[in-house]
């Protein structure tokens, strides 16, 4: 039952974000229009603020946390931080912008800030 929660609480709220994709995600971080990197902005703050209550939910309960799939930011970090990672994955020719958008920031997060024992 422990890890079956994980899997569940993220098969609940992942499917709203999966129909934002690495394409919108790139062509609103890399606008030159203010609305639309607000826009990725309040979305990558939002997938960190899920993200980040499902971990801490799962250390309350006990439940089997598989460090692999979540990231650690420091307390120090500003949202702004996060973005400017986010940003720098999504400036990449190599990424495949038919993943949700979702994939990649936790990707980009992650390979910063992944989680220590």
């Amino acid at each position: 039952m422990k890890r079956f929660l994980p899997a569940l609480l993220l098969a609940f709220s992942l499917p709203a974000l999966a129909q934002y994709t690495g394409a919108d995600l790139q062509r609103d971080i890399l606008s030159q229009k203010r609305e639309q990197q607000i826009a990725a902005l309040y979305y990558v703050g939002g997938v960190i603020d899920q993200t980040a209550m499902t971990y801490n939910f799962l250390k309350l309960t006990s439940a089997h946390i598989d460090k692999t799939v979540f990231f650690c930011i420091p307390a120090s970090a500003k949202l702004g931080d996060v973005f400017a990672v986010v940003k720098r994955r999504m400036e990449s020719p190599e990424i495949k912008l038919a993943e949700p958008a979702v994939t990649h920031i936790m990707q980009a997060v992650r390979s910063v800030w992944p989680c220590r024992e």
